[in-house]
């Protein structure tokens, strides 16, 4: 009897094996670092900067703050032009941009992108990316409340037509205004 339940297993597999032939195309997903940003504390509106590995493009960069994508305002790559070749010119090198070859080429490069606050309740939230290569880790940004008192003007001082006297030439104490600049 044992022999009977074994043959109909391996018959079942088989049937199923058999009428399932899907070619499932599986994508190297690679581990994208990001560290703390700087500063880790900021009101509506502050740049925010962090670093990370390995970063692409903005065109290929999702960047999420507390679960909303925000927008980039700079993504660089300073120093990765040697180690993007080593990268490149190496066959041992995997498709996530592990290679111990060239590992002392790429400790020039840093890789970072910066954005700006976004206006999200007061607290902490997480960031994290999405790119080319994979998913971030999560890191914490302090979204600070900001004073409601204080208000920021933000205009430009506006001339007005004041003359002020230093003093300085001759002083006949005739002034004349020709237009609303305050111009003599």
């Amino acid at each position: 009897m044992k022999t009977k339940l074994t043959m109909t297993v391996l018959t079942t597999c088989t049937l199923v094996f058999a009428c399932t032939t899907e070619t499932e195309e599986v994508y190297d997903a690679c581990e994208v670092r990001i560290d703390q940003p700087q500063p880790n504390t900021a009101y509506f509106g502050d740049p925010v900067s962090i670093t990370g590995h390995p970063l692409t493009e903005v065109r290929d960069t999702v960047l999420l703050v507390g679960g909303e994508p925000s927008d980039i305002i700079d993504l660089s790559r300073l120093d990765c032009e040697a180690c993007d070749t080593c990268r490149l010119d190496s066959a041992n090198c995997s498709a996530c941009g592990d290679c111990d070859e060239c590992d002392s080429v790429c400790n020039s490069c840093v890789e970072s992108l910066t954005f700006n606050t976004p206006n999200l309740p007061a607290g902490e939230v997480y960031i994290s990316i999405y790119n080319l290569y994979g998913a971030s880790n999560n890191v914490a940004l302090t979204i600070l409340e900001s004073d409601s008192t204080t208000t920021t003007d933000t205009s430009f001082p506006s001339d007005t037509g004041a003359i002020t006297d230093t003093g300085g030439g001759v002083d006949t104490g005739i002034t004349t205004e020709t237009d609303s600049t305050g111009t003599q």
